[in-house]
């Protein structure tokens, strides 16, 4: 299987590159699918770009996702960059964490 780690997001040249070949439109409608399909990405699962993602894109889609990572720490990518995963943010394991000892208390 082919790394897609060559695809990561270095600097930000990238975005005037993309701009001028697809449009602005083009661009914050490909920006909006990347990041509505992490938003859906439930806890403990993952997105294979390889077979998700076609080719052509997976240069753009592999940008975007370094872009949301930036603000969502609680995602990452595997070692090659062929699959992000979201897992439990700190914020998510401290409620989960607190839940148990209410619910100890309660028994």
């Amino acid at each position: 299987m082919d790394s897609l780690i060559k695809y990561r997001m270095e600097n930000l040249d990238w975005i005037d590159q993309f701009l001028a070949v697809l449009g602005p439109n083009e661009f914050q409608s490909f920006e909006s699918r990347v990041f509505k399909a992490l938003d859906k990405l439930q806890v403990g699962r993952y997105y294979d770009i390889i077979s998700s993602v076609i080719p052509s894109q997976q240069e753009l889609f592999i940008k975007f996702c370094c872009c949301y990572i930036e603000r969502h720490p609680e995602y990452e990518f595997n070692d090659d960059y062929t699959q992000i995963w979201r897992k439990e943010s700190y914020e998510q394991w401290k409620m989960a964490t607190a839940r148990r000892s209410v619910r100890k208390r309660q028994r």
